[in-house]
C-alpha cells in the first residue's frame, strides 16, 4: 500500500505496474501513461455577445500551452501530496483509498487567453490481494 502510494505520488508509472497483478497489467497497457498533451485547432470563447470562435493557429497554440500550464502543472503538484484516508481488509483482500488536495491554480495575468478552474478530485480506491505470495492491486477506480 505504502509502496504504491509512493509510486503514485512520484508518478513513477512503472513502480505502480510491478505492484499489480498479472490481469490488471494485461487489462490496462497504455502506450504512454505519462504523456500529458492537449490537441486544439479552434478556441470558443462564450462572452455576454456569444460565441466567438478563433482559429487563429498561433492564438490557438498560446492558448493550449496556457491551458497545459494551468491544468497540468497544477494536477501534477496536486498528485505527489496524495495521501492514505482510509484502509482496511474485507475478507482476503486489503482497500485503501488515496485522496488530493485541490489543486492551485495561478492566479489570470493580462496576458491569459483562457481562464479555468479544476474542482477537488474524487478519491481512488485500490484494491489489493495476494498473488504468488505477494500483495498486488488487482482494481483502482476513482470515487464519485
Amino acid at each position: 500500500m505504502n509502496a504504491y502510494a509512493e509510486a503514485f505520488k512520484n508518478s513513477d508509472f512503472k513502480g505502480m505496474r510491478l505492484l499489480e497483478t498479472a490481469d490488471l497489467r494485461k487489462r490496462w497497457n497504455p502506450s504512454d501513461p505519462s504523456g500529458f498533451t492537449l490537441e486544439a485547432e479552434v478556441i470558443r470563447r462564450e462572452s455576454e455577445f456569444g460565441t466567438e470562435v478563433i482559429e487563429n493557429p498561433v492564438v490557438v497554440e498560446e492558448a493550449r500551452l496556457q491551458l497545459e500550464r494551468l491544468m497540468f502543472e497544477p494536477v501534477i503538484e496536486m498528485i505527489t501530496q496524495a495521501t492514505i484516508v482510509d484502509s482496511g481488509y474485507f475478507g482476503n483482500e486489503f482497500h485503501f483509498r488515496l485522496g488530493m488536495p485541490a489543486p492551485e491554480i495561478p492566479a489570470p495575468s493580462k496576458e491569459t487567453v483562457i481562464e479555468t478552474e479544476i474542482p477537488p478530485p474524487p478519491d481512488t480506491l485500490v484494491k489489493m490481494r495476494k498473488e504468488d505470495g505477494q500483495w498486488r492491486i488487482y482494481e483502482s477506480h476513482t470515487l464519485n
